[in-house]
């Protein structure tokens, strides 16, 4: 909707018996007050809801129309500023978690794919915690570092609200994730990624709407992570790629984690990897490797991820400052771009 530039909103609405309601339109930085007494029009079936028209200081109103069906706990409706065309779709759901726990409670960790080509290439990833009331805690970042959090209450089916700003409202990632009711509490979906303004010329350009795929489940704590088996030698390989790399330097290395996840690289480590944080009780890992592109002075790259056991994998990004290109850039103005980090099985060990 153009009432936030298109980078989405959210509701959050709470009702009486007495068919009061309050609640909050947010859209971005700015964040409406609801308050009233619900309606009941013939044009909505028998549906109780709401049509308001909402001031902002200088900015056109914001309308809104929400439709509650008390039968299948779904809430839609619309919401769009005075004179749009069009309107833009509101979905949502009831708390009905209220005497009954969720099946899905838990941790979960999750991947965000780049898209070919567009955007940052790197991965994207997270964790969604699921509580015994059914609200879900939504933290993780976008590969240019972008600070993913959301939160709301987990819908009937496993669904998973989506909305975080990001970068002063100039991105967004929002959308809906579902998590299934199978044992590993799949995730397999896709969210809406969008940047519309750059702070200063380093950054990406302005991209998107995006749809990025997202794919995850339980997190499960192993002892080795990611099913590996401690032989006492080299058992999983961290995999650097796009951005620039490999460069003159191919920092990809073996490393070997043993029974107890601590992770150390192999002696045969061209790009200096270094752990600098490896928890495997969160799935959280930070680090770095130094390009040597030389007559350019090296480059030490800072890298962070997360494991994700459903796909047996850690994925994550860096962000790398390319060579200068003189005289259009130098050192300190040439682009920052984002590449991707794997962290994976030893080719060869099954």
């Amino acid at each position: 909707t153009k009432a936030n530039a298109d980078l989405g909103g959210r509701i959050d609405f709470k009702t009486t018996l007495l068919g009061g309601y309050t609640g909050s339109l947010i859209l971005g930085n700015s964040t409406l007050r609801l308050s009233g007494t619900l309606a009941t029009p013939p044009t909505m079936g028998g549906h109780p809801g709401v049509t308001l028209t909402l001031a902002r200081p200088s900015k056109l109103p914001v309308l809104l129309v929400l439709d509650l069906d008390p039968a299948t706990n779904d809430l839609t409706g619309s919401v769009y500023e005075q004179g749009e065309t069009g309107s833009n779709n509101l979905i949502g759901w009831r708390n009905t978690w209220t005497s009954n726990a969720p099946t899905r409670q838990g941790t979960h960790s999750f991947k965000i794919d780049p898209v070919a080509a567009i955007g940052p290439q790197g991965y994207g990833f997270g964790t969604i915690f699921v509580s015994a009331t059914g609200v879900t805690t939504m933290k993780g970042q976008t590969a240019d570092a972008g600070v993913v959090l959301s939160s709301g209450l987990l819908g009937p089916d496993g669904e998973v609200l989506v909305y975080a700003p990001m970068l002063s409202n100039k991105a967004s990632l929002l959308g809906t994730l579902s998590i299934g009711a199978d044992t590993n509490h799949s995730i397999d979906n896709s969210l809406s990624w969008q940047k519309i303004a750059a702070s200063n010329p380093r950054e990406y350009a302005p991209f998107g709407p995006l749809t990025v795929p997202v794919k995850g489940g339980l997190y499960v704590l192993e002892s080795p992570v990611l099913g590996l088996t401690d032989t006492g030698v080299d058992n999983a390989q961290f995999l650097f790629s796009e951005a620039g790399v490999p460069s003159l330097t191919n920092p990809n290395v073996a490393v070997y984690i043993n029974n107890t996840n601590k992770l150390t690289p192999s002696v045969t480590n061209p790009g200096g990897v270094k752990l600098l944080s490896f928890s495997a009780s969160t799935g959280a890992f930070t680090g770095q490797f130094t390009l040597k592109d030389a007559p350019a002075a090296p480059r030490t790259v800072k890298f962070q991820g997360w494991l994700v056991p459903t796909e047996s994998r850690g994925y994550g990004y860096f962000l790398l400052p390319q060579l200068a290109a003189p005289p259009a850039t130098s050192a300190s103005t040439s682009p920052i771009m984002s590449g991707r980090v794997v962290l994976e099985r030893l080719m060869g060990l099954e």
